[in-house]
């Protein structure tokens, strides 16, 4: 799990059944304190790396993160919380999609 807070948005959530039962992920940023929020319900008989998000590990493409400081959790419901000063946060927003290995990147421009 490494969430990706942009400039405009402060909270996401996701749900996916998995084989082994539902994975869930919601996070939000509390803009007057300056943290960031995230809950997560890992299915029986897994695992998740989380990777929460700091400004140098923003700057970095998703798939990379992982630099050693990240946390691997196993099944059940975990809240984590971290400072994120998101005003200083600046990014190229929307940022680009992960693309398969299988797929050629689609053109910039689409006329």
């Amino acid at each position: 799990m490494a969430p990706t807070p942009g400039p405009t948005i402060h909270s996401a959530e996701a749900m996916y059944d998995t084989p082994y039962g539902r994975l869930e992920c919601r996070w939000s940023i509390e803009i007057d304190a300056d943290l960031f929020h995230m809950d997560l319900l890992i299915p029986p008989n897994s695992r998740a790396r989380v990777v929460l998000p700091t400004p140098e590990k923003l700057s970095q493409p998703a798939a990379s993160r992982g630099d050693g400081d990240d946390l691997w959790v196993g099944s059940g419901r975990h809240h984590f919380s971290a400072p994120f000063e998101w005003r200083k946060y600046t990014r190229e927003w929307p940022p680009k999609p992960l693309i398969p290995i299988m797929r050629k990147p689609e053109p910039e421009d689409i006329a």
